[in-house]
């Protein structure tokens, strides 16, 4: 008898466990995230449907037909959309390297200093937020040990914090062009006489807007798109080069920092 319970009890399958049930509250959660997300991006993909429009008058608000003339040379048959444009992209980018210069130092030490120029810079805080996250994840003795091979600090920094800090440098980039890209408020107080592609829009809606408004939106959303593929990509493969016992995040054992360190001296 024993024999034979035996084999019964072999011959029962073992049954899977179980995946817990997903809750009421959880797929609420989940639906209203997305209902959000579309939400916000239903205007951006009616830009983008527009910028394919072909209106027969000024204003290209009514779906006429499908054309791709726009993306061609009538692209640039508004003089002063196109400059604008150039300026929208060339305050960006110097605002982008500056701010991402001082947010970058500033995030390394936070404090009641760094809300004052926070007020002053405009996109200084948003990278010095950034830039301070991911400090907050390195391990102190990286430096420290760098500093005990002989490194100076310059050489620390340069070696060994500004590696493990350039995702979070390059995040805080990419959210500072966005930001200024696209701002209105701020420079319609200092603008003058300058325009920038914002500005060009708010003034052109009284006459109406052509398609060539909604073809460098468009450009404009795809090439963030790009620059944000790239740096999840970079991210990602500078991840796969660090050893798993190298990891730069606190509490991690202090030899292996030491051995990173070390290599990034040499």
């Amino acid at each position: 008898m024993t024999v034979l319970s035996a084999a019964k009890r072999e011959a029962v399958p073992a049954t899977a466990p179980r995946r817990p049930r997903r809750r009421l509250g959880d797929r609420l959660l989940l639906f209203y995230t997305w209902a959000i997300i579309v939400w916000l991006a239903l205007p951006i993909a009616v830009m983008i449907l527009f910028s394919f429009n072909d209106p027969h008058g000024r204003f290209n608000y009514t779906w006429v037909g499908f054309t791709l003339k726009w993306y061609g040379k009538d692209l640039f048959d508004y003089p002063s959309l196109t400059t604008a444009m150039g300026n929208s992209i060339l305050v960006a980018v110097a605002s982008t390297l500056i701010s991402t210069a001082l947010g970058t130092m500033v995030g390394l030490a936070l404090g009641l200093g760094t809300i004052i120029v926070a007020h002053v810079m405009f996109c200084l805080s948003f990278v010095a937020v950034t830039v301070r996250a991911r400090v907050l994840t390195l391990d102190p003795s990286l430096e420290e040990a760098a500093r005990d091979l002989g490194a100076g600090a310059w050489d620390t920094f340069r070696l060994v914090t500004l590696p493990l800090i350039f995702p979070g440098v390059l995040s805080g980039a990419l959210l500072a062009f966005a930001i200024s890209i696209d701002d209105f408020v701020v420079t319609s107080f200092v603008s003058g006489s300058t325009q920038t592609f914002p500005l060009w829009i708010w003034s052109a809606t009284r006459n109406g807007l052509p398609p060539q408004v909604d073809v460098l939106g468009t450009l404009i959303f795809v090439g963030g798109l790009l620059l944000a593929g790239m740096a999840a990509l970079i991210g990602r493969r500078r991840a796969a080069l660090v050893p798993r016992g190298l990891s730069p995040a606190r509490g991690g054992s202090r030899f292996p920092a030491r051995a990173s360190a070390r290599s990034a001296c040499r």
